[in-house]
């Protein structure tokens, strides 16, 4: 039994060999086992503004967990997250205006690790109704495992903006 390590990536190789003791004639002779590694992870996605409402004209950061219970590290995953109707992408991650995606691809997430990501868009001044939308991590091409997604909604928080000004006269 040989304990591989949650990192390794490429190809293990094991060589035995077997030769006639030391005085005797005969041959030598090995055989080699070939394996590719075959990370496998168990992902979980968390997604908050850190609020039950927004508020129209203003603008909402996003930050999203990503979580790996492996048993193998996490490498280049890809975390995607679709900006809600009536959004405007501000900032964060890599955006693509026709699909209106958020990608974001991780780094190294060890087994009981995670690693977060943030984006803000602005809510149109004129948005009511709830807001939601969802982030979605999947593991890169080769790596076994799950793909997690997670919804995030909020109502519209109308608010008066304005500001009262007097003045004091005295005689």
């Amino acid at each position: 039994v040989v304990f591989t390590d949650p990192s390794l990536t490429g190809v293990l190789s094991n060589t035995a060999t077997v030769s006639p003791p030391e005085g005797t004639t005969g041959n030598t002779a090995s055989s080699t086992d070939t394996s590719t590694a075959a990370p496998e992870v168990t992902l979980d996605i968390q997604k908050t503004d850190k609020s039950l409402t927004y508020v129209p004209g203003t603008n909402t950061t996003y930050t999203i967990t990503v979580s790996n219970s492996g048993p193998s590290t996490l490498v280049g995953g890809i975390v995607t997250d679709k900006i809600p109707d009536g959004t405007t992408w501000i900032s964060g991650g890599s955006y693509d205006n026709i699909t209106r995606t958020v990608t974001f691809t991780t780094g190294t997430i060890l087994k009981g690790d995670s690693e977060e990501f943030s984006f803000v868009v602005f809510t149109d001044p004129s948005l009511t109704g709830v807001l939601s939308n969802t982030a979605t991590v999947s593991p890169p091409q080769g790596t076994t495992g799950n793909t997690a997604s997670r919804s995030e909604e909020h109502t519209s928080e109308l608010q008066s903006q304005f500001r009262i000004s007097y003045a004091v006269f005295c005689l």
